[in-house]
């Protein structure tokens, strides 16, 4: 394919990454401004992959570093989609105006061994904002498939076609030509085409369940015809681009009936409103991950274009009206996310602790229905060399942190990290005293990570009817003292062989890849029956 001289910032072309794709001359920057997001999020698309992908953006005034990412998701602004992955066919650099291959590997060699190596760029230049910094390289797709970013916001356009139509691993109907040239036989094609429908994919459990489920599917037996999300903007990043190494996210709500066109089952949670599936031919899950008024509420508004009721636990299963009729499938932990990668002596000194301190934490989102401070108030209650734990965030913050450190000055507090195994195995002691929960994955990551726990029945805790005692229980709304007196049984050494049956029940049972083969076979099972009257 020839080489394009100019880029139309206004009516950009999109191109899919192709089986063999060219991998030298690749950059993560576009024009017209969007969201350029890779493995890790947004904030490290541009460090993580290489070397054969090189791009650079503006870190500071006048300097731009070498990075490297590989793959890219562009999101358009207005069109409520994340596009890709793709790979660019040709980057060129405003720097010096020169592309193709002699100009980029000249690049590559000189900057193969010190990637961070900065270069000058002219002030005068044009630069366009992305993620905080500044476009360097413009991106020309290749020309197949034909549809831009105008089209994607006019569904007249391109023959009709619909914004999920720029998406090359979207099944349309059978009838309709596919996004690659190549139409699709049903007949030839058994898998079970299903897309997911979520308030936000912002920090959370039940976002994580989200993006586990979607990347997580068995690909040989479904096809993850993407994920829709209600409040548009409302993306954690490692969460999001979990997502879109599998399929696109949606953003927007008028996407969730673009969305059902395209599949034969929808799974959805947290919201309240399913009206615009209405004449939806499919199946409609509906996941209860709480138990709580809010939970009930949604459920309940939903139930008229709802065919089927799962839960995460039979504790969640609770909010619906008819908990006989709910299906429970156990969440499962990213395992990933727990495997140690800093010492616990290193992450402890991180945090201005030492090492004859007993770390009694929280580790999840601060809000009141999780009652955080009853780690700080046991640690307080306990005293020295009892020391209280934060990690976490949450529309509380603020008010949690400032508390935590009037009743005990030195607690610490610490934003929320992906590495959450390290966090466990610096903590002595893991504390959940929620009122309410539908699993808790947090409890079921201080399981596995082997960190002695406190906990009131909710949630993940019913597992102790199946595998025996898993933690030590108190009641819910207990106070200081019963909190204090659970935690010394916890660190105790005659615990030690339930946290040991713990961490080995959570690894064998409960993480994400166990719990999609639970979803693959309950998702397998309802296609294949009868629909049943809503």
């Amino acid at each position: 394919m020839p080489w394009r001289r100019s880029f139309h910032s206004r009516c950009s072309t999109l191109s899919p990454a192709r089986e063999r794709p060219r991998q030298d001359i690749v950059a993560v920057v576009v024009e017209p401004p969007g969201i350029v997001s890779g493995p890790g999020g947004p904030a490290d698309s541009l460090r993580r992959f290489g070397p054969k992908t090189w791009a650079a953006c503006i870190a500071g005034k006048g300097e731009a570093p070498f990075l490297a990412s590989l793959p890219v998701t562009v999101h358009r602004p207005g069109t409520g989609a994340f596009f890709g992955p793709f790979r660019a066919e040709k980057c060129v650099c405003p720097l010096t105006g020169q592309g193709g291959r002699s100009h980029f590997r000249r690049l590559r060699r000189e900057n193969r061994d010190s990637p961070r190596e900065r270069l000058p760029l002219p002030r005068k230049m044009g630069t366009v904002p992305v993620n905080g910094c500044r476009s360097v390289f413009r991106l020309h797709f290749g020309r197949e498939p034909r549809y831009t970013a105008r089209a994607a916001r006019r569904p007249t356009a391109q023959g009709g076609l619909t914004p999920l139509s720029a998406f090359p691993n979207l099944r349309g109907p059978s009838h309709a030509k596919a996004p690659c040239g190549q139409v699709e036989d049903r007949t030839m094609n058994r898998r079970i085409r299903v897309g997911l429908l979520t308030p936000t994919l912002l920090f959370g459990g039940a976002e994580r369940w989200v993006a586990a489920l979607a990347a997580g599917l068995d690909p040989d037996r479904f096809d993850v015809v993407g994920v829709a999300v209600r409040d548009a903007g409302k993306l954690f990043p490692p969460i999001a681009d979990k997502v879109t190494r599998r399929c696109p996210i949606l953003q927007g709500e008028s996407f969730f009936s673009t969305l059902a066109e395209h599949c034969d089952v929808l799974v959805a949670w947290g919201l309240p409103n399913l009206a615009m599936l209405d004449g939806f031919g499919g199946r409609v899950v509906y996941v209860g991950h709480g138990h709580c008024e809010w939970s009930v509420r949604c459920i309940r508004s939903c139930a008229a274009y709802v065919t089927d009721w799962a839960a995460v636990s039979r504790h969640a299963a609770d909010s619906f009206p008819d908990p006989s009729r709910v299906t429970v499938i156990h969440n499962g932990i990213d395992a990933e996310r727990c495997l140690p990668r800093q010492t616990r002596a290193r992450m402890r000194a991180a945090w201005g602790v030492g090492p004859e301190e007993i770390l009694v934490g929280y580790v999840g989102r601060l809000s009141a229905e999780k009652n955080p401070l009853a780690a700080v108030e046991a640690a307080h209650a306990l005293g020295r060399p009892f020391r209280a734990v934060l990690v976490g965030d949450g529309p509380g913050r603020k008010a949690f942190v400032e508390k935590a450190r009037q009743l005990t000055p030195d607690a610490v507090y610490q934003l929320p990290v992906e590495n959450v195994g390290d966090v466990y195995r610096a903590l002595d002691c893991f504390v959940l005293a929620s009122r309410f929960e539908g699993f808790s994955l947090a409890l079921a990551e201080a399981w596995y990570c082997s960190c002695p726990a406190v906990a009131t029945p909710v949630g993940a805790t019913e597992l102790g009817r199946l595998h025996g005692r898993l933690c030590v229980g108190v009641s819910v709304g207990c106070g200081p003292r019963e909190l204090s007196r659970a935690v010394r049984v916890a660190i105790a050494p005659e615990n030690r062989p339930t946290v040991a049956r713990a961490a080995q029940v959570v690894a064998a049972h409960y993480t994400a890849e166990a719990m999609c083969r639970r979803w693959d076979r309950y998702l397998e099972s309802i296609a294949a029956s009868h629909r049943p009257p809503r």
